[in-house]
């Protein structure tokens, strides 16, 4: 039973670090497309790194059987609340 759990655990390390392999390149082709201008970097890179936080929502919810547009809404919801300035 413990060599099964392993290899769980070895392909879901594998599967988590090609995702993030892939949206960390994704996320550079955005800034790099942008241009120079950092501000035009920063807010390319913050609204795709948005947008796929809601695919993965609906993708995370279609595997699971939920409520796609729900499961994308709650996933994005928190974000624009933490990136307001702590003023």
């Amino acid at each position: 039973m413990r060599r099964e759990e392993d290899e769980w655990v070895r392909s879901g390390a594998l599967d988590a670090g090609g995702s993030f392999r892939i949206a960390a390149r994704l996320l550079l082709v955005a800034a790099l497309a942008t241009g120079a201008v950092q501000i035009a970097i920063v807010a390319t890179t913050s609204i795709t790194a948005f947008v796929f936080l809601a695919a993965l929502g609906a993708v995370g919810a279609k595997a699971g059987g939920a409520p796609v547009v729900a499961a994308a809404s709650r996933v994005t919801s928190w974000v624009p609340r933490r990136w307001r300035s702590p003023r």
